[in-house]
């Protein structure tokens, strides 16, 4: 296991606190900076792999949102599903920042930062542990801020929840083709124990963890009156992000 190198952390921070305020502002922007740090991170730094296959489903979404007629989907309101985007991939550009600035992010977030270099874990591990601390810590967070500040509702059966579900589809999709990039241990090698893998990536669900999000977002839409309530749910958000994470990680040799 090697540790992380200092230099290419400080490449990513200088990308990371280029712009003045609390970062991306458009989905242009984020993909701008989901790609500089792709292409600071070599093949063996396990964030690469979190990273690019975040890069690639924001790509696949934006692009059929902003494609005539929907990319074959009508849309209820893509400007919110586009904010969502901005907003979402924030949580995680602000983890890391917070991470390579010596601060402390969430604990889920940890975990992955923890093992971005151990050589023990297939690419597709880190992956997916990535995808889990953002779905199952950030989306509910990303939603309530997102419907703040436009004004909408965050509740089951809206026009944003239909739109919101729609993405599931895709989303599936593109992360089970993504596994064939990502089938191979973190430096590029065979993975030694194809058996222990698919056992420890059972059960990881986009559709579910989605859905998951989007309720405990409904709690927090209902407890923002009462911040006590809502911190602790949120850190309880973030131990059972944690706890998944420990076993899809669960190291192959």
């Amino acid at each position: 296991m090697a540790l992380v190198r200092t230099d290419i952390d400080d490449q990513l921070l200088g990308i990371l606190t280029q712009r003045p305020g609390s970062g991306p502002r458009t989905v242009a922007e984020v993909m701008a900076t989901l790609e500089a740090i792709h292409g600071v991170l070599p093949d063996d730094d396990g964030l690469k792999w979190f990273n690019w296959q975040y890069w690639v489903v924001t790509k696949s979404v934006e692009d059929t949102i902003s494609s005539p007629g929907g990319g074959g989907i009508t849309w209820n309101n893509p400007d919110w599903l586009k904010r969502l985007d901005v907003v979402f991939a924030g949580l995680y550009l602000d983890a890391l920042r917070t991470e390579l600035q010596g601060g402390v992010p969430s604990k889920c977030w940890q975990v992955l930062f923890n093992a971005r270099q151990d050589d023990r874990l297939a690419r597709v591990q880190l992956a997916l542990a990535g995808i889990n601390a953002h779905i199952a810590h950030d989306l509910a967070l990303a939603l309530v801020k997102t419907c703040e500040g436009l004004g909408v509702e965050l509740t089951h059966g809206t026009a944003e929840y239909q739109d919101f579900t729609r993405v599931n589809g895709l989303l599936e999709s593109l992360i089970a083709e993504s596994r064939k990039e990502l089938m191979v241990m973190l430096p590029g090698d065979e993975i030694p124990d194809l058996v222990a893998l698919e056992n420890h990536l059972a059960g990881v669900g986009i559709t579910v963890s989605r859905e998951g999000a989007w309720v405990s977002g409904e709690v927090l839409w209902r407890t923002r009156a009462v911040p006590f309530f809502a911190d602790r749910f949120v850190a309880g958000l973030d131990d059972a992000a944690k706890a998944v994470e420990l076993l899809i990680l669960i190291p192959l040799r």
